[in-house]
């Protein structure tokens, strides 16, 4: 019994997100939906629904209990050791060294913000969507700017998106604004009015529905490359399986227990980021490879993540 009630702890956290971005696949494909709008709701999700969401959960938390600077330190030192021996194993086994750029992108950089919090929710609520946000806060920049440093690198020809550029858009970026703006009240436990609060609320609330649609909209399930697949697998085996194998016992051997070995396993085991295709358009990289990898993880996270979190659950990682 106690098997079948994990399973299903499992199972209803993970397959409500999944649903709706098979929705959002489906609305695609028969046409209620199209690229145009796709691209209306990004833009609502990244510059409205997803600052709310994060800011909402940072705001009403305490600073003091939620805040791992051990923590922090491993989930930015791991990202940067991913980025590193990933791409020298890609130099060492990779012929086309235009393909690499793309490889290594896609298998260290996860849709964190976007499926990650999500998960984090259904599973820890706001206390794991809170320590999510502010890892994500330092673990965002470092996935823009490694990525930028492998492309410019590892790809098909020069490209003019270089470093400062990268860290202009992470200044720029709403969510790590939104996060900057939440820290005074989450730091001096400001109280924000009830009627300010509820707005939030409903806005913040759109974001995980919206995402999910975006996200299933960008599938195209006819453009995986034959030619590609063997190493957009191997990508997506990196990228959704070895990394979350290797960092999460270490983590446990060096104590990170509940919600924050909660969100590093989300971390490492969230599919690639839908942007990895769009930053390896830009930059001239493998955009065959890049947009194999995303869909083969997405697609594929659904599995990951069940048996992860189950795992997770009957291990007493998780309440």
């Amino acid at each position: 019994m106690l098997i079948l009630d994990n399973l299903l702890f499992s199972i209803n956290a993970v397959m409500p997100i999944f649903i709706i971005l098979i929705l959002g696949y489906f609305l695609k494909e028969k046409g209620l939906i199209d690229q145009y709008t796709i691209k209306k709701m990004n833009a609502v999700l990244f510059n409205v629904a997803l600052p709310m969401f994060l800011f909402r959960d940072i705001s009403r938390s305490n600073f003091t209990d939620v805040f791992d600077l051990r923590l922090l330190i491993f989930a930015v030192g791991t990202t940067c050791l991913s980025f590193v021996l990933i791409w020298v194993v890609a130099e060492i086994f990779i012929k086309d060294k235009s393909s690499i750029g793309a490889f290594v992108q896609g298998s260290f950089r996860s849709n964190y913000a976007l499926i990650g919090l999500a998960l984090a929710y259904n599973v820890g609520g706001s206390e794991a969507v809170t320590k999510g946000a502010l890892l994500m806060a330092f673990v965002i920049p470092c996935y823009n700017v490694l990525s930028v440093i492998v492309l410019t690198f590892r790809s098909k020809g020069n490209s003019d998106v270089g470093i400062k550029t990268a860290l202009i858009s992470i200044i720029k970026n709403p969510l790590i604004i939104s996060i900057v703006l939440s820290l005074p009240f989450c730091l001096l436990q400001i109280g924000i009015p009830s009627i300010v609060n509820k707005s939030i609320d409903y806005m913040a609330g759109m974001a995980t529905p919206l995402a999910m649609l975006a996200i299933g909209g960008t599938i195209y399930l006819d453009e995986i490359k034959n030619r590609r697949i063997r190493l957009a697998v191997v990508g997506s085996a990196i990228k959704l399986i070895v990394q979350p194998i290797i960092y999460i016992p270490i983590a446990l051997f060096l104590g990170i227990r509940g919600n924050g070995l909660l969100v590093l396993y989300i971390m490492y085991g969230s599919p690639t980021a839908v942007s990895s295709y769009v930053m390896a358009s830009n930059m001239n990289g493998d955009v065959e490879l890049a947009s194999d990898i995303f869909i083969i993880t997405t697609l594929f996270s659904v599995i990951t993540f069940t048996i992860g979190i189950y795992t997770f659950k009957v291990l007493g990682f998780i309440l």
